[in-house]
């Protein structure tokens, strides 16, 4: 079942106060809870270096993001430098979106001489001429694009993530109860009114997400990425998985599929590597959960020196290699990988559950009023249950808008918007057991939708793979 987010009633001085109202309290901060640690898609990350020598902006990265009221503010995060050697020429960078007035509004820009990769990340509050261009609810083009002042030499760049964020605005001062002292309306309602704007913060969508386009490979016994994927770190663990074939007909081979873990310094560590693994001829599907605080890949994680941080972004990649065969005449085919940070649930220490109330409980203390406090602050500044507001646009490469790809994600919202690769096939939605089921969607130009509750079959909480999309999001409305 899809879990909503409960109306809180208003209170009145004099009124009496009712386990369902306390309830409702209780049940809101038990969503943002589960929002904290729900199933989110790592961004698709091209493998290898964008260049550029021109003169004039071209772009690099075309991302698409959904727009609503109150997302303000752009992030980005990237790598970038020029290599001329001589740290006089200039690489230079931009950043934004087609509006509704039917033009490009580039709305951030930067530059520098740098000859060693830079890592270039921050925020850039968008100004309320942009923000006119911008509709709640629509579904917007983003890109990046760099140039260089000398066309001898090339500006490079390599993107890790770039989106919309919201902040929160006249956050309500916390207040500490006393039992001796009568709860005033007002003390409850600024709790109605912190759990409100924390629901209103967390976002709308959940990215259906990968895109690097499938590939055949002869060689033998050398690893191939499959997919590159960024995320943003939260406690504590990745769900991985691989979608390949032995082709032509080829069964009772072996493979071996891994995971790298790479910090923004570049800093790599292998945290997970698969023994051989028989193959059958047809499409399979390999899943690793991988938990990054403890066993193996906290070890490695902890040799390659790095640190894993609340909120910075993590760079993964999933590869493959044949291990086992007549060589290089056989063909193995990758299709997709998928990268979703996955949580097991268990809140941060600071968190205090709150109390469930029956009809005529008479308990309402300090003690138990204190926790919805203790409770809100963790979930606007607390550290590992922190909510973010990131709606990060979904990338693809420029130069690669028609091949086949496969996206996926967690089935959390129940619609489906995509764009299809070829406007007059639909894209095919893989789920249930071992992913065996399929459903062909609606092709078309533009955005379309599907109706994800027409689906018994896919639970809300399962993953799927989309083959087809070029860009694929969950939202509960629909968005065209």
């Amino acid at each position: 079942m899809r879990l909503t987010f409960p109306e809180i009633p208003t209170v009145a001085d004099n009124m009496a106060l009712s386990a369902a109202t306390l309830n409702a309290h209780k049940s809101g901060l038990e969503f943002l809870l589960g929002v904290s640690h729900a199933p989110y898609s790592a961004t698709w990350a091209d493998a290898a270096w964008q260049e550029e020598f021109a003169t004039t902006y071209q772009t690099v990265a075309i991302g698409y993001g959904y727009y609503r009221t109150g997302l303000s503010k752009l992030y980005y995060e990237f790598d970038i430098y020029q290599d001329s050697g001589n740290g006089t020429n200039h690489w230079y960078a931009q950043i934004g979106f087609y509006g509704d007035d039917d033009s490009w509004h580039w709305v951030y820009s930067t530059s520098g001489t740098d000859t060693a990769s830079q890592h270039e990340s921050g925020t850039h509050d968008l100004t309320s001429g942009e923000l006119a261009q911008l509709t709640d609810g629509g579904l917007y083009q983003w890109r990046i694009q760099i140039k260089t002042d000398d066309t001898g030499y090339h500006s490079k760049l390599r993107l890790w993530q770039f989106g919309l964020r919201s902040a929160i605005a006249d956050w309500p001062t916390s207040y500490t109860f006393v039992n001796t002292q009568t709860f005033a309306a007002e003390k409850l309602n600024d709790i109605r009114t912190a759990t409100n704007k924390l629901r209103d913060h967390v976002p709308d969508t959940v990215s259906i997400s990968g895109g690097r386009v499938g590939s055949n490979n002869n060689d033998h016994d050398s690893y191939h990425v499959v997919q590159e994927s960024v995320y943003r770190y939260r406690a504590e663990s990745l769900w991985c998985a691989i979608a390949f074939q032995h082709d032509n007909g080829y069964s009772g081979r072996t493979v071996k599929w891994r995971v790298t873990f790479e910090d923004t310094g570049g800093n790599s560590a292998t945290i997970y590597e698969s023994g051989d693994l028989t193959t059958t001829g047809r499409t399979q599907f390999k899943t690793q959960e991988i938990d990054l605080t403890a066993g193996s890949a906290a070890t490695a994680i902890s040799n390659a020196s790095i640190t894993l941080t609340q909120g910075n972004f993590y760079r993964v990649t999933l590869a493959i290699k044949k291990t086992t065969g007549a060589g290089d005449q056989e063909v193995l085919r990758w299709y997709a990988g998928a990268v979703i940070r996955v949580s097991d649930g268990t809140p941060d220490g600071g968190w205090d559950v709150p109390n469930y109330w029956a009809h005529g409980d008479t308990d309402v203390g300090a003690t138990h009023m204190d926790k919805y406090w203790t409770d809100l602050t963790l979930l606007y500044t607390g550290g590992n249950e922190e909510l973010w507001s990131d709606h990060p646009f979904q990338p693809r490469d420029p130069d690669d808008d028609s091949s086949d790809r496969w996206l996926s994600g967690p089935h959390r919202m129940r619609r489906l918007h995509y764009r299809c690769v070829d406007t007059d096939t639909g894209p095919t939605l893989h789920y249930g057991s071992s992913y065996a089921s399929t459903l062909t969607l609606d092709s078309g130009s533009g955005w379309q939708m599907y109706d994800l509750e027409n689906l018994p079959d896919l639970p809300y909480g399962d993953y799927y793979w989309l083959e087809g999309a070029l860009v694929a999001l969950e939202c509960d409305e629909d968005l065209t």
